[in-house]
């Protein structure tokens, strides 16, 4: 979904190159918002549905440890990623309101939301696939006050 404020290609490119999009299963979002302060997400709410927030990112000290993914043989996977410490992409908030706020503690490096709804897709990939949503992140590191 990219957050443009008109249909016009020069629009939506422009949209894109600021990162004014956000990844959806299904949640359709009103709002992202930041400061230096907070970070702020809402949810198209609809009826009978509702939403679970959770505020994902990553603190300057994190541990910066990794190892190599292995195949079931215990082999190195060579074109896939490592495997990182349970720091790199932690839920540092969770909440059910909505507007969902984060207040920034200043040291994360960054933060992205993943919305979760109540409301079962219509097409699944599994049974009781959910419909969600993925910002895109807030870079924070650098961003004291």
């Amino acid at each position: 979904m990219v957050l443009a404020k008109h249909l016009t290609a020069e629009s939506l490119v422009l949209a894109y190159l600021r990162g004014d999009f956000y990844a959806s299963a299904g949640v359709t979002l009103k709002e992202i918002s930041s400061t230096r302060r907070t970070f702020t997400v809402t949810p198209e709410v609809e009826e009978g549905v509702t939403y679970t927030t959770q505020f994902i990112g990553t603190r300057i000290r994190y541990d910066r440890s990794s190892k190599p993914a292995l195949d079931d043989a215990g082999n190195e996977m060579p074109n896939r990623t490592r495997i990182y410490s349970d720091d790199v992409g932690e839920i540092l908030y969770q909440t059910t309101d909505v507007p969902a706020v984060y207040n920034f503690d200043g040291d994360e490096l960054y933060v992205r939301a993943k919305l979760i709804s109540s409301k079962l897709k219509s097409q699944p990939f599994s049974e009781g696939d959910v419909e969600l949503a993925w910002t895109q992140p807030v870079v924070v590191a650098g961003n004291y006050w």
